[in-house]
């Protein structure tokens, strides 16, 4: 969904910068191309799919011209400061989806997690102040919402109540259920944490297609 985000994004004209921690600069490549294609990600995966036809998805949607970059190599909260700073100020990036933030590193000894789990998001709300641009920061969420078979609360994010006092907007997603036979998954979206208007979840329902990686209002 991040990377739906940004390729949405960059396809308007916003240039951006994708730091992940977790996922390979051609994985993300194909990701983009499967959603605007809808092609099937597993068949591009296996190379059932031909160059001509990839090809032809990249060059009628303008891919080429997306001016959204790709780092994958960075994992230290300092040096991710330090690259979104440098593409902020080289290519005037307007967004950084950083994918996520419980794999950032923070070098310092003798601190718990929670709190370096704060000074990533201190860190990155800085960042986005500093140089004005939006910050899209990944955060997983503990086990019991799915447990308890209920939405997600803002105390269920992992190991810091930071993330919650930082944030300015938290959309959070819950699984209603999953098509057995196409995988596509159902889901309610939420706004936990809305500094600029109300909270609520929305209803509206969505699906997530893994195939094409869509997420798409559900239609009735």
């Amino acid at each position: 969904v991040a990377n739906q985000i940004a390729i949405h994004a960059a396809r308007n004209g916003h240039a951006g910068l994708i730091v992940s921690l977790e996922e390979s600069p051609e994985g993300i490549g194909l990701r983009a191309i499967s959603n605007r294609g809808h092609l099937s990600l597993a068949r591009l995966r296996s190379g059932k799919i031909g160059l001509e036809e990839v090809t032809a998805v990249v060059r009628e949607h303008g891919m080429l011209d997306y001016r959204l970059w790709i780092d994958t190599r960075t994992f230290d909260l300092t040096a991710i400061a330090a690259r979104i700073t440098q593409y902020a100020r080289r290519h005037r990036i307007e967004f950084a989806v950083v994918d996520h933030i419980g794999l950032v590193r923070v070098l310092a000894k003798g601190t718990r997690r929670y709190e370096q789990i704060g000074e990533v998001t201190r860190t990155l709300k800085q960042l986005a102040m500093q140089l004005n641009i939006a910050v899209v920061a990944l955060v997983q969420v503990g086990r019991d919402s799915e447990k308890e078979y209920r939405r997600p609360m803002l105390s269920d994010q992992r190991e810091s109540g930071n993330i919650e006092q930082d944030l300015n907007v938290c959309i959070a997603m819950h699984p209603k259920s999953t098509d057995d036979v196409t995988g596509r998954v159902n889901l309610e979206i939420g706004l936990l944490k809305n500094r600029y208007g109300p909270r609520a979840w929305l209803t509206q329902q969505f699906v997530f297609d893994g195939a094409v990686q869509e997420l798409r209002e559900r239609s009735t």
